[in-house]
C-alpha cells in the first residue's frame, strides 16, 4: 500500500461491496498478513495460524447475509506509522 489514506477505501469496498468471492480472496491475500487479526462487535479473530482464512470466511458470510451493500467512505482518520 503506497498511500494508505487513498487506498483504504478501495480495499474496504473490495471486501464488502463486491459480489465476487475471488475479489475478496485476492484482496485479503494482498493486504492482510497470514496471521491477521479481526475485531468487530459481533465477532473476533485472534492473530495466528490461518487467521486470514477465518477473516475471509467472515466477509463471505457477510455477503450472504447482506447481499446488497452500499458504501460511502466520507472520512479517513489519521494513520500513525
Amino acid at each position: 500500500m503506497q498511500d494508505p489514506r487513498r487506498d483504504i477505501t478501495e480495499v474496504v469496498k473490495r471486501l464488502t461491496v463486491t459480489s465476487s468471492p475471488d475479489v475478496q480472496l485476492k484482496t485479503l491475500q494482498t493486504y492482510f498478513t497470514e496471521d491477521a487479526a479481526f475485531d468487530h462487535p459481533l465477532c473476533r479473530v485472534d492473530p495466528g495460524h490461518n487467521s486470514r482464512e477465518k477473516i475471509l470466511e467472515i466477509y463471505q458470510w457477510y455477503k450472504i447475509t447482506s447481499p446488497k451493500i452500499e458504501l460511502n467512505v466520507e472520512e479517513i482518520g489519521a494513520i500513525s506509522v
